[in-house]
Order: C-alpha cells, then sequence, then structure tokens
C-alpha cells in the first residue's frame, strides 16, 4: 500500500492534521501561529484536490459521487472512514483554502523559501473554482493572485550565460530563479537524460509546429528539449527521446528546481478562460495575449480567435506540460476520447491504447491494497473494468 499515490498522498495530508490538531495550543508568537496554520490548511486542500482527482468522478460531472474520505485529524481511527460525495471534498478544500487566505493576509509578507504564501493560495482558489465552474469566483481570485507578482517572465528575451565549459545555462521556470513563481512544490523523475526520458505524443509534439517560434519548445527550449543521437549509417543526428528542462536541473544552475510550481501564468490562463465562459472576450484574449507574447518569438497579438476555449485549453497544455495538469484538464473537459502509444523495446511491437469517451478509467480505482485495511470504502466501478487490450500499429 506504501507505494500507491493513494497512501502518499494520505501521509502528507496527516501531517497537515498533526500541525493543525497542535497549532492553537503552540507555544510562539501569534503571527507565526498563524502563518504556519495557514500553511498547513493550504496544503492540506491541494492534497485532497489531488486525491477527490484521482479517485472521484470530475465535479461538472456528478459532484454527487463519491470522492475520498474526509479525515481532518491525526487521531488514528481503529475502523477507517467511509468515502466522502466529491462536492463535500470540494467544500472541504474551498473552507481550508479561505481559511488559509484570511490567516495570510493579516500579514503583508510574501515569502519564497518553499513555504506556501498568500498569492499562490489564490491561485489556488482560482484552480478550484475554475473546476467548480464557477468562472466569476475563478477571476476574482485569479486577479486577486496578479496584485502579489511581478510580473510575466518574457522568455523571448532570456540571454542565457555560459558555464565553466561553454554550455548554455537554460532558465528554470519551476524554480525561485523566475519571477513568477510563487510557489514551488513537488519532487520529479521526469527529464532524465537517460532511457526514461519520457516521449510526448504526437499532438503534443504538433502544437509546437504551429508556433515554430514558441520558446518553450525547441533544441533550445525552455521547457521541453529533444535528445539526439548521431546514426552513423545515416550521417543525422535522431530523436532518441526528449528532456524536460523545466523539472531537471541544468548544468551550470544551483537554484533548487521541483516538478511543479504555482506560478503567474497560471493566474492569467485561469482567468483567460473564466472571462471566456462568461463572454468576457476581449479580456480573454487580452490575458491569452499576454501568456504568448512572453513565451513567442515575434508575437503579435491577437484581436480574435475562431475558437477562443480551444485556443486557451491548447495554451494550458503548453504552458503546464509534465506538471499533472492535464489530466485533471481532460475530466473536466467531458472526458474525451484519447490513446497513448507504447513501445517496451526497440524490438518490441508499437502498441495504442485507447481510452473512449466518458470511459469509467477516467476515475482511477481505489487501491485494493486500501480497501483490505479499510473495509468501509466503496470501490469504483472502473475497478470492474476488463484489462484494456492494444492494437499493434507497426
Amino acid at each position: 500500500m506504501i507505494n500507491t499515490e493513494y497512501y502518499q498522498l494520505y501521509r502528507c495530508v496527516m501531517g497537515c492534521n498533526a500541525v493543525l490538531d497542535g497549532i492553537d495550543k503552540a507555544i510562539g508568537p501569534q503571527n507565526e501561529r498563524d502563518r504556519i496554520k495557514a500553511e498547513a490548511l493550504a496544503v492540506r486542500a491541494l492534497h485532497y484536490f489531488t486525491l477527490v482527482n484521482l479517485y472521484g468522478e470530475p465535479y461538472d460531472y456528478n459532484k454527487q459521487a463519491l470522492g475520498v474520505p474526509l479525515k481532518l485529524t491525526a487521531i488514528l481511527q481503529e475502523k477507517g472512514s467511509a468515502r466522502n460525495t466529491v462536492e463535500e471534498v470540494y467544500r472541504q478544500i474551498l473552507d481550508d483554502l479561505n481559511e488559509a487566505a484570511s490567516l495570510l493576509e493579516q500579514y503583508d509578507v510574501t515569502e519564497k523559501d518553499f513555504k506556501i504564501n498568500l498569492p499562490a493560495v489564490r491561485i489556488l482558489l482560482s484552480r478550484v473554482y475554475l473546476f467548480m465552474e464557477e468562472w466569476k469566483k475563478s477571476s476574482d481570485e485569479a486577479t486577486k493572485a496578479m496584485e502579489y507578482g511581478l510580473g510575466m517572465w518574457d522568455l523571448t528575451t532570456v540571454t542565457m550565460s555560459k558555464d565553466a565549459s561553454g554550455n548554455d545555462i537554460y532558465p528554470q521556470p519551476n524554480s525561485y530563479d523566475s519571477p513568477e513563481v510563487f510557489w514551488c512544490y513537488s519532487s520529479t523523475n521526469w527529464g532524465k537524460t537517460n532511457d526514461v526520458a519520457p516521449v510526448p505524443s504526437e499532438s503534443f509534439l504538433g502544437l509546437y509546429d504551429v508556433d515554430p517560434n514558441d520558446v518553450r519548445f525547441g533544441e533550445a527550449g525552455f521547457y521541453v528539449s529533444p535528445l539526439f543521437t548521431y546514426d552513423w549509417a545515416t550521417g543525422t543526428n535522431k530523436i532518441t527521446g526528449y528532456q524536460v528542462r523545466k523539472s531537471n536541473l541544468q548544468t551550470g544552475n544551483t537554484t533548487t528546481v521541483l516538478g511543479a510550481a504555482v506560478r503567474l501564468s497560471e493566474a492569467y490562463l485561469n482567468r483567460a478562460e473564466a472571462y471566456a465562459q462568461l463572454g468576457m472576450t476581449s479580456e480573454a484574449i487580452s490575458d491569452l495575449n499576454t501568456i504568448r507574447r512572453n513565451r513567442i518569438k515575434g508575437y503579435v497579438d491577437q484581436t480574435d480567435f475562431p475558437d477562443l476555449l480551444e485556443a486557451i485549453h491548447i495554451e494550458r497544455r503548453k504552458e503546464f506540460c509534465f506538471e499533472g495538469y492535464r489530466w485533471f484538464d481532460l475530466r473536466r473537459y467531458g472526458m474525451p476520447a484519447i490513446h497513448h502509444d507504447f513501445q517496451a523495446t526497440a524490438s518490441s511491437p508499437r502498441m495504442r491504447y485507447t481510452l473512449s469517451e466518458k470511459d469509467m478509467m477516467y476515475t482511477l480505482p481505489i487501491p485494493n491494497s486500501v480497501i483490505w485495511v479499510n473495509q468501509s470504502i466503496k470501490q469504483n466501478a472502473s475497478a470492474s473494468t476488463p484489462v484494456r487490450e492494444g492494437t499493434n500499429i507497426n
């Protein structure tokens, strides 16, 4: 069980609960206790947001479906808890984030030291409201977060320094080197330069073909770049994988880089989507242009997009690639049919695995090891679906 995402997330929830159980009786200045309490509430909210989006149905699809158990104290229970509904979990997430914001806004301090802070909490609130389709509240929280930002990081004008060997030192968007970042979190195994390097989908790679001047991708891309091996037979370099530079510490860079970060670009994209849903087209286009202007060389602001919402969704996919956003976004977009191609070894057949529209597997099964120790938990229907058979596409 300890190897499941379910266990690891609840272990973090337990840590937050332990802090919250004792912080009001702790010795120390009130402002320090308030800050620590706010941090624990906000981090607990983020973990529950992840849990309910893995093991509960999408809020906009069926908020009365079973979500995950709400455990709000660190006190051990002899018998486990039953699952709360998706709606109940979301309401607790909002309660935690709003209380955290209320505590943090008393003190005009925004620390960037791996402690969650007020603008990060505002962006998380904006994210949660976006998933709940409460568009006005989402846009309002995003606007509040922008008041604390130093502005977007214009990656199109970044001049790279060199290390002792003359290699470029790439900027790290998921680190405190970025003026956009409010809070860094999450470890990662992505971005390695060996056999575990990820192979992005063709549809993802195709997004950058439309905007070849997008500095997030390419041989010198700041987010994702191809890895090459010289092919002696053809005398050319062949792409053998991809490196996720955004979450992989680059040569010569000494900052701490993590798998994900709450940063200003999310505030703009959350607000752009909320504005588009509210019919505030010009405001949505303005926010979308702000993102694209700072990511695409030579970009000229657009005054119209044939499908504005789709353009915003595409920008989210590019901006937050490999940070865990995409799966959750697909769920709230209506759970469209998708496929993944997989080849185990160079000599293995290339197989395609398909997830149908509104497939039950868009909601993951509760790990069996969890149910064995907590029989109060009802399993998801996806646990009874047959093993998916791949199709050979060689």
